[in-house]
């Protein structure tokens, strides 16, 4: 009985935020200047929220699993931080070139912050987000500039 009204409640639940959702997606759109731009951030942001999610969730459930039981001044638990501070640092390299655009900016200000992170996500991030970064093709940074200026780099200087 009460596991039916639970599962009812959520369905509720789980409707009335797939309404209120389209609704504001619809909204925006209809509203903004641009609405394909607006459109593809509404269907790229919670796919991006996803996927910081589940990595952050997989990262701490690493870290707490690998640690758990081991005596902190032990030889055993420096060794198993040492690989989880590895296996973190790669599984937020993979989400930081999946998600792109400002997580790669992210990612490399996290390679100079070797006085804060653990050295295993400096040099990942290091190796990684100065050396092998997405390169942007001319046609698409004048297109920035024409979206975002109005002008062709040409023109402003």
């Amino acid at each position: 009985m009460a596991a039916r009204f639970v599962r009812r409640a959520c369905s509720r639940l789980a409707a009335a935020v797939a309404l209120a959702g389209g609704g504001a997606v619809a909204a925006g759109v209809v509203t903004s200047e641009d609405p394909a731009a607006t459109l593809k951030i509404c269907g790229i942001v919670p796919i991006r929220l996803a996927r910081d999610s589940l990595t952050a969730a997989s990262i701490v459930a690493d870290y707490k699993y690998s640690l758990w039981g081991l005596e902190e001044r032990s030889v055993e638990y420096a060794r198993a931080k040492h690989e989880v501070h590895t296996r973190g640092a790669n599984i937020l390299q993979e989400l930081c070139f999946r998600n792109g655009g400002i997580y790669i900016k992210l990612g490399q200000h996290m390679a100079q912050l070797e006085y804060v992170l653990p050295m295993e996500y400096v040099q990942t991030m290091r190796a990684s987000m100065l050396k092998r970064c997405p390169v942007s093709s001319y046609d698409q940074v004048c297109e920035v500039f024409r979206k975002e200026l109005g002008k062709s780099p040409e023109e402003v200087c």
